[in-house]
């Protein structure tokens, strides 16, 4: 099966001052092409292939082995306390994304539901786990950003309950994410509204910063694909 995307863009922020500077900062850490790209894109056939951003010219590189079993194997909880097991998702197409309600990037969620609507018959879900790790943007209770999802945006993807994507209280799904997916895949999550793209297997094959916009056909391209592979 096809890896696709990782794309890191440098510009395109919608935030305020402030928190541009902290996001900014956050990217100060030395993650995979970052630094050496403008804008990367990783397509992981056999043994892999970079896309530089300014030449599209591919060169090969190595995504490394995938560790774990998935991120499928994951429990997580809904909003009202139930556990709910990531199986559920198996042999469909996932985009796992950290939300929060007060975030420069919160009007993400209209295009988030685009997809859940566009892709939702074709074995697709975005899959939204608030998080309040960054600038204490996700302050409300569970039934909070429920009704504030719903009530703003008319989400109908599944939004579980509060989690943490960071810290020594990281939740185990996103130390699969994060630590545990293809070598180009790892680091921590730098802001919310980042994006991880998920086989049917429960492998990562694409991440996508927060200032990808969920429209971006780099992304749309990505789950075509994906779609389209048995």
């Amino acid at each position: 099966m096809r890896g696709l995307l990782l794309f890191y863009p440098k510009d395109s922020y919608r935030l305020p001052l402030m928190e541009a500077v902290m996001h900014r900062l956050g990217w100060l850490t030395p993650l995979v092409l970052c630094a050496c790209m403008n804008g990367a894109v990783v397509n992981l056939d056999a043994g892999g292939s970079t896309t530089d951003g300014d030449s599209g010219m591919p060169t090969p590189t190595d995504a490394g082995p995938v560790t774990g079993q998935g991120v499928y194997q994951h429990d997580v909880q809904d909003a009202a306390g139930l556990t709910i097991a990531l199986s559920r998702f198996n042999g469909e197409i996932t985009l796992m994304v950290n939300v929060a309600s007060r975030c420069g990037y919160t009007y993400q969620y209209e295009a988030l539901q685009d997809l859940q609507s566009r892709y939702f018959n074709q074995g697709f879900n975005v899959v939204g786990f608030p998080a309040n790790n960054f600038g204490n943007q996700e302050p409300g209770t569970n039934e909070e950003i429920q009704e504030f999802c719903t009530s703003t945006y008319g989400t109908t993807f599944p939004i579980f309950g509060k989690i943490s994507v960071l810290g020594d209280d990281k939740h185990p799904l996103y130390i699969s994410l994060t630590e545990e997916s293809a070598e180009d895949f790892r680091g921590e999550v730098s802001w919310n509204f980042e994006k991880f793209l998920v086989n049917g297997a429960g492998v990562v094959v694409g991440r996508f910063r927060s200032a990808v916009e969920p429209s971006d056909e780099r992304l749309t391209d990505a789950i075509d694909t994906l779609l389209a592979t048995p």
